[in-house]
């Protein structure tokens, strides 16, 4: 366990280096805890450690090296957690609290008090002295619960793994699952308070509700969540998927149903229940007649089951669904699952991804392939759930992205096998069919997307470029891009913003070190895009872009993305 000291350099310059001066030996125990204070009534300094031996050792300086002074016993199992606090004792002097946590369920206090009229004194008489106090501590006053924060059983949190003091009015604690709670004490009472929520692994896709009201995100978290807005913040409103497989994507089939695929050959159908229907009707989300009351109002996976269930029948017995608040992490974790209403089979190995027609009457899914023979994009009716027609041969690897032109009549398909197909459907069939492939990156091509008003698409490589090419012509001309746009790292996501009234189109492009570009061109000149905005480090991401999606609100310029930072945020451009 190394010890490292800040040094100053010289001119009076504070030099922000650090040096190490000392490394503790532990022997064959792990330190897992640590905190270091001064001692009462003094300047030298006290340093704690936790070990996997269920002891904790103290240490003071001797010279410029700290040695062990006392090791403690009381703990049954190992201690995670130890902090220092300084307070007054009753004669008015400054006493020493530690505070110890550890996996036997139990917090112990121990307390160091000066002794009057002490000089200077070498170690060992520092350290009997330690040892007197924490023995005399042990005999000291019983500390009693006087407020229990959060639930005991029937919460899917995990525990929780630590919490601070915001100030002496406000605790926040944080659990497994990368949620947060937070309490404040406000009329003489203590009472829960709205505090940031979020998924705890990367995030691999997003989509928006079809008006652009909400946002659905999906995790390898192995959750599936909601984000609205309330007043000038966007909030989780609903955790509708809590699954045993790692969540890769999700899209909405209309603003109160959605799909999802995960780490498995299924993708699912959720359908909203009354509770969600009515919280965003009570937040102003959305309005209209569905007042949730023929759903049922909320949903429950039964044990040992992957599958959200309806439930029907003793829900009051069970849960509370009735909010006018957007729930905190106890309620989303629990109360705000979607009744799964379908399952989608015909992969022959786990998914890899999914997209909706604009119409919203189609699926289109893919899964990890190493032949071609499971290469396949697959069609499914959006109201039946039955197959839409052959599936669509082409690729030899993984089918990574597909993407539906303006009015569903073409299908774009992108993979690892580094290029793009292209397959259409005649208005007397109801089967799509290959029109034109093309190998148009030395990489592999992560994303694709077509522009709204006309058949132009982009798709985004790992090779440092994202191409754009016109499907509106002759296909035999489309083996070479209309633009090619070079880039300093690879291309992971590419989404186009429909035309303003100018004509401008936008293009958000994201990047593999988290990077996210704005690119600028028009209806009348596809070829020419220039950049418009390199978004700061601050706003951007700090590791791969998974997604990017443009908000579909005409007079809202805002754009959603995901990564592998596990962050999912909503930024607004200012034109």
């Amino acid at each position: 366990m190394p010890l490292k000291d800040a040094s100053t350099a010289q001119n009076g310059q504070t030099d922000n280096s650090f040096n190490l001066t000392q490394e503790l030996k532990t022997g064959k125990r792990f330190p897992l805890s640590m905190a270091i204070a001064s001692l009462p009534d003094s300047s030298e300094p006290l340093l704690a450690v936790g070990l996997t031996d269920t002891r904790i050792r103290l240490y003071v300086r001797q010279g410029k090296q700290f040695v062990e002074a006392v090791s403690l016993s009381g703990h049954e199992d190992w201690v995670k957690a130890l902090a220092f606090n300084t307070a007054n004792s009753v004669v008015g002097q400054t006493s020493l609290m530690l505070s110890s946590g550890s996996q036997d369920g139990t917090i112990r206090l121990w307390e160091i008090l000066p002794v009057a009229g002490r000089e200077e004194k070498s170690t060992k008489d520092l350290e009997d002295q330690l040892l007197d106090d924490f023995e005399a501590s042990l005999e000291s006053q019983i500390w009693t619960n006087h407020h229990r924060f959060g639930d005991v059983g029937g919460q899917r949190l995990g525990g929780f793994v630590g919490a601070l003091w915001v100030n002496e009015h406000e605790i926040i604690a944080w659990g497994w699952n990368g949620g947060t709670r937070r309490w404040g004490f406000i009329d003489d009472q203590w009472s829960e308070l709205q505090a940031v929520t979020g998924h705890a692994s990367p995030v691999h896709g997003i989509d928006w509700e079809p008006s652009g009201r909400y946002l659905v995100s999906a995790s390898i978290d192995q959750t599936v969540r909601i984000h609205g807005p309330h007043g000038p913040k966007w909030l989780e409103l609903a955790r509708p998927q809590t699954h045993g497989y790692d969540c890769i994507q999700a899209a909405f089939l209309s603003d109160l149903r959605f799909a999802s695929i995960s780490d498995e050959k299924v993708t699912r159908v959720f359908d909203a229940p009354g509770a969600f229907v009515q919280l965003t009707n009570g937040l102003g989300i959305r309005v209209d007649e569905d007042d949730g009351q023929n759903r049922p109002m909320v949903a429950n996976v039964p044990p040992l089951g992957l599958s959200n269930k309806a439930m029907i029948d003793d829900v009051d017995q069970q849960v509370n669904p009735s909010l006018s608040r957007p729930p905190f992490e106890a309620e989303l974790a629990a109360t705000t699952l979607w009744p799964e209403i379908e399952k989608i089979f015909g992969h022959g190995y786990e998914s890899i991804s999914l997209s909706v027609s604009r119409s919203k009457t189609l699926i289109a899914t893919s899964c990890k392939a190493t032949t071609a023979k499971h290469a396949v994009v697959r069609l499914y009716d959006a109201q039946t759930f039955k197959p839409f027609g052959s599936p669509l041969h082409g690729h030899t690897l993984t089918v990574t992205k597909t993407a539906f032109n303006k009015d569903d009549r073409l299908i774009l398909a992108v993979g690892k096998d580094r290029t793009w197909h292209l397959f259409g459907r005649h208005d007397s069939q109801n089967e799509y069919e290959p029109i034109v492939a093309c190998k148009a990156h030395a990489r592999v091509v992560w994303d694709c997307s077509w522009m709204h008003e006309v058949d132009i698409f982009a798709t985004a490589s790992r090779d440092k470029t994202v191409k754009v090419w016109d499907a509106s012509g002759d296909p035999t001309k489309m083996q070479k891009p209309i633009a090619t746009i070079k880039l300093e790292q690879g291309a992971t996501a590419v989404d186009f913003r429909p035309a303003d009234d100018s004509g401008m189109v936008l293009m958000a492009i994201g990047l593999e070190n988290g990077d996210i570009l704005i690119y600028a061109g028009s209806l009348g000149s596809s070829h020419d895009w220039s950049l418009h905005l390199k978004l700061p480090p601050s706003l951007a991401h700090s590791d791969h872009v998974r997604s990017v999606r443009w908000r579909p609100e005409r007079n809202l310029l805002q754009l959603a993305s995901c990564s592998d930072d596990h962050s999912v945020r909503i930024l607004e451009l200012k034109q």
